[in-house]
């Protein structure tokens, strides 16, 4: 087996996806500036347009996925400090972006503090579809948060926090969701450190359940049986309003 030539092709795979990022950093940036220049033309706040204020957050999102944090905040910000009025929505997704920027950096209160923020927005718009998961997502992020301290009152909260964005994502995804057993698993994790043994297998039998189920359809979907839509992660700090992508992983 040639190891080099192995070393050498991973390199040339690295290489190429860095370059895809690169040029789609610079494709948003280009319609961002394209975006602000004709609000200017319109004689228009350059943010205070629906428009502008989506591309800023993609170009935002694209800098976190490419873990550069700074320039990421700086466009997040330049939503959550806008002195015009702002959608909740997107002001939300602003803040939940901030937040996934802060808990990458481990800055805890900070993360804590732009999680609450975007859970405060986001309840404020209607509270159905994607606004309402838009809401469970930040529970769940600021629940891992809390979930990092060892004090009891904290644990306590990421539980209460876990709950609540379970109760939200069955609502709207169903049982048999990998979100649903995202959360399950930190709440089942809850109940064996305190000791609960009958609530922790009770949490981890529906866990494996779902797993199974989502196998299941993983399979038929490959198969030909049909098509499986699974919600993923990627974009609540970004711009994503008319179907099931989520905000960027963290944890």
């Amino acid at each position: 087996m040639n190891i080099n030539h192995e070393v050498s092709s991973t390199e040339k795979n690295m290489s190429s996806s860095c370059r895809e990022e690169d040029a789609e950093i610079r494709y948003l940036e280009w319609d961002l500036n394209e975006k602000r220049n004709r609000c200017f033309h319109l004689r228009q706040d350059e943010l205070n347009d629906i428009c502008v204020l989506r591309a800023t957050l993609r170009v935002a999102h694209a800098y976190l996925e490419k873990e550069e944090y700074e320039k990421s905040l700086s466009n997040y910000e330049s939503i959550v400090c806008a002195k015009f009025d702002v959608p909740d929505e997107i002001r939300a997704r602003a803040y939940h972006g901030k937040g996934l920027v802060h808990m990458r950096r481990n800055d805890d209160h900070p993360a804590r503090e732009s999680f609450q923020n975007s859970i405060n927005y986001s309840s404020k718009s209607n509270k159905i579809g994607n606004h309402a998961i838009d809401t469970a997502e930040s529970l769940f992020y600021l629940g891992v948060i809390f979930r990092k301290s060892r004090s009891v009152a904290d644990i306590d909260m990421s539980m209460c926090l876990f709950l609540e964005a379970l109760h939200i994502r069955r609502s709207i995804l169903g049982c048999d969701n990998v979100l649903i057993a995202e959360v399950l698993k930190m709440i089942g994790n809850i109940h064996i450190e305190r000791n609960e043994q009958i609530e922790a297998y009770e949490v981890f039998s529906e866990l494996r359940r779902i797993e199974a189920a989502c196998l299941q359809k993983k399979y038929k979907a490959s198969s030909g049986g049909g098509i499986m839509c699974v919600p993923k992660r990627g974009i609540i700090g970004s711009d994503c309003c008319n179907d099931w992508e989520f905000a960027a992983s963290a944890a």
